[in-house]
């Protein structure tokens, strides 16, 4: 599965555990919220913290183009479309900018930058 899928799909579906697992070891999430996570425990934390303060069920729904420019470096932009308990709703979108490392047969997340539109919709 696509690392842009399994990263959306673990943080819609609830695990933490996998969404972490996204990032390399000492993987960083920036964001214009702004916000700075380090380390698979540190980001584990944040999406057990981001899934309890959730309405309802999210759906992320990612449009997302992959230049790889390395072997150690890739870049992707990406949107971003969370539902609600209210139902479908549009909260906010996002740009991510994406560093990617390869670790033995698979691309993870080196660093994550989020550059929110309407950061002060992602409250947690």
């Amino acid at each position: 599965m696509d690392l842009h899928a399994r990263y959306a799909n673990a943080i819609d579906d609830g695990d933490a555990e996998a969404w972490a697992r996204c990032f390399t070891p000492d993987g960083v999430l920036r964001t214009n919220r702004p916000l700075e996570v380090t380390g698979r425990s540190a980001l584990r934390e944040f999406a057990e913290s981001w899934i309890a303060s959730r309405p309802g069920p999210s759906r992320h729904i990612t449009w997302h183009h992959l230049v790889l420019e390395a072997e150690l470096a890739g870049r992707c932009s990406a949107g971003l479309l969370v539902t609600t308990a209210e139902g479908v709703s549009m909260s906010y979108t996002a740009v991510y900018r994406d560093r990617f490392e390869r670790v033995r047969a698979e691309w993870l997340l080196k660093e994550r930058v989020v550059a929110i539109d309407r950061p002060e919709r992602w409250e947690s």
